[in-house]
């Protein structure tokens, strides 16, 4: 009877879904109650609910002298936390939803959610609260505080009813009060507070300097703050301070030779670290040079010697007939031969792999050069150049990568204006950018390369169908040494130096992601760089780099 009512959805629903009637008698579950309290179906039709929740809380009170009306399920509880039992005893914390069946009101459905994890990371939390030595608390856009965790009580002395009971204004030294009523009118405005300083009063009467960092959540009106206890630091602080002035006082020409002693140190110690980076940058380069230099010395030497094979064998095809009649059993032997290594294919290609492997060389060249630019601070030539020949040579580095890998490269390539630029950093920008896009598409994807004319400069899109990037590490990709690849396949500098290539020309990388869909890269260049922008710096802050 109650099968033909209850939808057959209600079977996939992951909650428990009971239907009890007016006495509270189980009549219907589906899967989820079985998976949640241990019991089978056919175990729970026709006993009360108090064998799934026993507290019997899901009843109507109770009537007066103790008599009881007849006991029935609460018509309306919207999330009650209630204590229920599984088939095995053990109790599991459960959050109760019930409502009458539209248009049979002697039905009650209860939706029974398992909120076992929830209740832990709240305990997790207020356990957290309660133990951090920080001064954590939660106050009201009102001017009261909310919440306090016992810190509070150990660094003012005030118990936290105390200190809940006056608005925290109150609190605080009058002459800090103007400042904390500014700080908290732009707390209400949506503005983090960072390192904000005040006076808080303590039961005994004193003042405590106080460190706050706070983050406003308007939709709730309220303000979750982080307090540090500096008065130590600030005592300290004043009595250096006292004594400088005493020190100023009474020699004032020996500390004007102190602070040039001190200024003297400090560009000694920055120019022996600017040396000792030089000298290890340096000494880097130098060492890639040693075996670069002989397998490009190869390189050429190969396309030499592989010129003059190929003047032979053209001669040996040549005398080809003289020898069919003279040799034929060893003529065919060749022939079979030149067959089965597809001769013709060899002739053709090899010359072309050599060129690409010396392109590749010079591109290991070019990144050396960068490397001792850097160490001795120099800049590197610019030059006018149409970037579309730039990505066209780039791609011919990595085409042959692609086919192995199944991946289809797409050239949409629009007339360019020339720019004014170093290309061979703009090349390393984009092998950088096209390498990883390859390391991202899966056998069959496909990495599409776009350029297009824009307003003062150009655009260059890079965009793969691969695996995307993560919404939580989006923001670091441009971070120094920051890889998503397995050990060894990556040093996390790519993008890194890339950014501060675009940078030093004054354009701007873009990054939009969509993880299971793929990435684009954007790149905007103006139509020549705008005056000397410094080499990218390590500890610019993330939040610096522009992202979409």
């Amino acid at each position: 009877m109650v099968d033909s009512r209850i939808p057959a959805i209600f079977d996939a629903v992951p909650d428990a879904l009971v239907v009890l009637d007016e006495q509270g008698t189980i009549i219907w579950l589906n899967p989820g109650t079985e998976s949640l309290f241990g019991y089978r179906r056919e175990e729970l039709q026709g006993r009360p609910v108090e064998t799934l929740i026993p507290d019997g809380l899901l009843y109507s009170d109770r009537g007066d002298n103790g008599r009881e009306p007849p006991r029935r399920p609460i018509r309306e509880a919207t999330g009650i936390e209630l204590l229920g039992r599984r088939k095995d005893g053990a109790n599991v914390p459960v959050e109760v939803r019930s409502s009458r069946v539209e248009g049979d009101e002697h039905l009650i459905v209860c939706v029974v959610r398992d909120i076992t994890e929830p209740k832990r990371a709240q305990e997790e939390l207020d356990r957290f609260f309660r133990l951090s030595l920080d001064m954590l608390c939660i106050a009201g856009l009102d001017g009261y505080f909310k919440r306090l965790n016992p810190a509070w009580q150990r660094t003012l002395g005030f118990t936290v009813e105390e200190l809940l009971a006056e608005p925290f204004l109150s609190f605080v030294h009058p002459e800090d009060r103007e400042e904390t009523l500014a700080e908290v009118r732009r707390l209400s405005l949506g503005v983090d507070t960072i390192a904000f300083e005040n006076r808080y009063r303590c039961k005994n009467g004193s003042y405590k300097w106080i460190l706050w960092n706070a983050t406003p959540f308007l939709h709730e009106s309220l303000i979750v703050a982080v307090a540090h206890d500096i008065t130590n630091r600030k005592r300290a602080e004043d009595q250096l301070r006292a004594q400088n002035l005493r020190l100023q006082e009474v020699a004032r020409s020996e500390r004007q030779a102190h602070e040039a002693l001190k200024q003297a140190e400090v560009q000694l110690v920055q120019s022996e670290k600017l040396s000792a980076l030089g000298q290890m940058v340096a000494g880097v380069a130098h060492e890639i040079n040693n075996p670069l230099a002989y397998v490009s010395n190869n390189i050429a030497v190969l396309r030499r010697d592989f010129g003059d094979l190929r003047d032979l064998v053209r001669l040996y095809h040549e005398a080809e007939a003289l020898f069919d009649e003279r040799c034929p059993k060893l003529v065919a032997r060749i022939r079979d031969h030149a067959d089965r290594i597809d001769l013709p294919y060899i002739l053709a290609n090899v010359e072309g792999l050599i060129n690409r492997s010396g392109e590749g060389l010079k591109r290991i060249q070019g990144i050396v050069k960068d490397l001792r630019d850097f160490a001795r601070l120099d800049s590197g030539g610019l030059s006018e150049v149409d970037l579309n020949d730039c990505l066209r040579s780039t791609v011919n580095i990595i085409a042959g990568r692609a086919t192995q890998q199944g991946v289809e490269v797409v050239r949409d390539l629009a007339p360019l204006p020339s720019i004014t630029c170093d290309p061979g950093k703009v090349n390393q920008v984009l092998l950088n950018l096209m390498t990883n896009a390859l390391d991202a598409c899966p056998e069959g994807g496909t990495m599409t390369l776009r350029t297009r004319p824009a307003a003062g400069g150009v655009e260059i899109h890079v965009i793969d169908t691969g695996q995307g990037i993560d919404p939580a590490i989006r923001g670091k990709v441009f971070d120094p040494f920051f890889t998503t690849k397995p050990l060894g396949k990556g040093t996390g500098l790519g993008l890194s130096i890339s950014y501060g290539i675009v940078r030093d020309h004054s354009g701007e990388i873009t990054v939009e992601s969509v993880p299971g869909q793929g990435t684009h890269f954007t790149i905007n260049l103006p139509s020549a760089p705008q005056g000397v922008v410094p080499p990218p710096n390590p500890s610019i802050p993330i939040s610096k780099y522009k992202q979409n």
